[in-house]
């Protein structure tokens, strides 16, 4: 589908904003003081696959966080890779309620998903056995 212009609408960007600061914020001191520089390269790789894939979010529910690891593994690894579990420890601090908002948007969002799958599947189970 085009837009007005004839341009090709797509999902995800191609680049996003980058704040100068980021490295420096307080937000990712903690979790650059227990996993070093891969809090920064995970949360940057995070970036990455949030804008790349819809733009807005990334899929993190329990069944694909291993997936989500992985794939920010292959972006920030080079001769000594990071662990999956260290990169979901990473995430999970970087969502917690004071860390980065996207990242725990993400998350939040992710979790509100599950719950309202969850939900509309009750409801259809008891629509289908009726009264």
């Amino acid at each position: 589908m085009a837009n007005k212009r004839g341009r090709p609408c797509k999902t995800g960007l191609d680049w996003f904003p980058f704040e100068v600061g980021l490295l420096t914020d307080r937000k990712l001191r903690a979790p650059r003081a227990h996993h070093g520089p891969a809090a920064a390269l995970t949360y940057l790789a995070l970036l990455t696959l949030i804008y790349q894939d819809k733009g807005y979010y990334l899929d993190y529910r329990e069944s694909v966080r291993e997936d989500v690891a992985l794939d920010v593994s292959d972006l920030i690894s080079g001769p000594d890779p990071v662990s999956t579990d260290e990169i979901m420890a990473i995430i999970e601090e970087l969502a917690e309620p004071n860390g980065l908002p996207k990242v725990r948007e993400c998350a939040k969002w992710s979790a509100a998903r599950k719950q309202n799958l969850q939900a509309r599947i009750r409801e259809e189970g008891a629509q289908a056995e009726g009264p």
